[in-house]
């Protein structure tokens, strides 16, 4: 249910304007709380799914490398989806 409400939500042409700088994302406050939700949920569950490690992956194979990328992308998104709005409300 989650994955079709955000591929309707991305696909709105009006979400995202192109600008000098690359792409500026538009989001209402809810939205951006859903959003990090749903990227926090992509996170720990790729976590889990690794197995909860405490120290880096030393091994990646073709079942672990997925779930790996989309936990470190998850948090990169997260991450950047923060300071914006952090500099926004500044």
């Amino acid at each position: 249910e989650n994955q079709q409400k955000l591929l309707a939500f991305l696909a709105k042409p009006q979400r995202f304007t192109e600008t000098k700088a690359g792409v500026l994302l538009k989001l209402s406050a809810s939205e951006l709380e859903w959003l990090l939700e749903i990227l926090n949920d992509i996170r720990v569950g790729s976590w889990i799914y690794l197995g909860s490690p405490e120290a880096p992956i030393e091994q990646l194979d073709e079942t672990t490398a997925p779930h790996l990328w989309a936990m470190e992308m998850a948090g990169f998104f997260q991450m950047r989806l923060l300071e914006a709005w952090d500099g926004e409300t500044q």
